[in-house]
């Protein structure tokens, strides 16, 4: 769950500002085999790579925006329904938030912290965790793989190595 950005939705690749730390880190977290660069958009290989390591990845809030602070309420709040139908259409082994307060937006919590929550998304398991986003300042891509690995090994995702790149 995330928002669009307006790179993002130019080049039709989520995370795709170039500050954004997600693909780094999960390349970092050994759940690519290779660092995926979507600055440009996708390419052909990319989708498969994100398939292949389990990940899938949709957005909470279908327009591009800036950040979430643009974004009004009652959008993040519809954005939060539609990803509990989704869920409970596709059934994963869990469910990965990226961002505390969106999550608090769409799903009306007053407090959450990083990790599992006790609210399940679609009857999953839910994890929180910070929004990679480079407007995100106060946490690093070792920060976010530390999550990202923690969250896969607990839906079974198999963690190819340890980057140190």
């Amino acid at each position: 769950m995330s928002f669009l950005g307006l790179r993002s939705a130019a080049v039709r690749a989520h995370f795709a500002g170039p500050s954004n730390r997600f693909y780094k880190a999960l390349f970092k977290a050994g759940l690519t085999s290779r660092l995926i660069d979507c600055r440009h958009g996708y390419s052909e290989g990319d989708i498969e790579e994100l398939t292949r390591a389990g990940i899938g990845i949709t957005n909470v809030y279908e327009k591009a925006s800036r950040a979430e602070t643009d974004v009004p309420l009652a959008d993040i709040v519809a954005g939060g329904e539609r990803l509990e139908k989704r869920v409970r259409e596709l059934n994963p082994d869990v469910v990965c938030v990226l961002g505390l307060g969106a999550f608090r937006k769409a799903f009306g919590i007053k407090k959450c912290k990083r990790g599992k929550q006790d609210r399940k998304i679609g009857g999953v398991e839910t994890w929180v965790i910070g929004n990679p986003s480079g407007l995100n300042g106060g946490e690093t891509v070792d920060m976010h793989a530390d999550w990202y690995k923690k969250v896969a090994l607990r839906a079974g995702i198999q963690v190819m190595r340890v980057n140190d790149s």
